[in-house]
């Protein structure tokens, strides 16, 4: 992203102050357009820093409003642009953790976790394997629930804390699905 902005900085048609703008009227914006506001900062702050280097080689009231005026442009920039920009992605970010996980005890949620952690499509044969083992661990999470119930049902009102019953039915899981932490 970033390294594609700074491949297009000068060619024609190229113009990141696009995108400034739809950051200052609250638009979303592109990834790309986010490189293009990164790299106009890095080129604001560079100019800045240019002229502080001048001023301390040339130290003289021109060159200090120069440095001044620069750094405070940078500043503004950084603020008013770069800022809100952040914000709107890392808004964009959780709004997508709150995509709830896919559900490993069903075939369609074990083929998603299985094609993001393999990086490809699935094979006929990887399916029907899967499509196995969800059976397989839907019997089993059945098992533990129904355990559960009757460990519930025996137990009765008071008589086990919270805590010993929840270490209790980490025993069981564990009993009934060895895989899983």
């Amino acid at each position: 992203m970033v390294a594609q902005a700074r491949a297009n900085v000068g060619k024609p048609g190229h113009d990141p102050y696009r995108a400034v703008a739809k950051v200052r009227s609250g638009a979303g914006i592109s990834m790309d357009e986010l490189g293009d506001i990164i790299v106009e900062h890095e080129r604001l702050r560079n100019i800045a820093t240019q002229l502080e280097q001048r001023f301390q080689a040339n130290r003289n009231p021109q060159t200090l409003a120069d440095w001044n005026a620069a750094n405070q442009v940078s500043q503004d920039f950084a603020v008013n642009v770069v800022k809100p920009a952040g914000t709107y992605f890392g808004e964009y970010g959780r709004a997508l953790q709150e995509v709830s996980p896919p559900n490993p005890l069903t075939i369609t949620g074990a083929e998603e976790i299985a094609r993001k952690r393999l990086g490809q499509e699935l094979s006929p044969r990887q399916k029907s394997t899967i499509a196995r083992n969800t059976a397989t661990n839907q019997s089993n999470v059945a098992k533990a629930n129904a355990r559960a119930r009757k460990a519930v049902a025996k137990v009765g009102p008071g008589t086990i804390s919270e805590a010993e019953f929840t270490n209790k039915m980490k025993d069981i899981m564990k009993k009934l699905m060895p895989c899983n932490p």
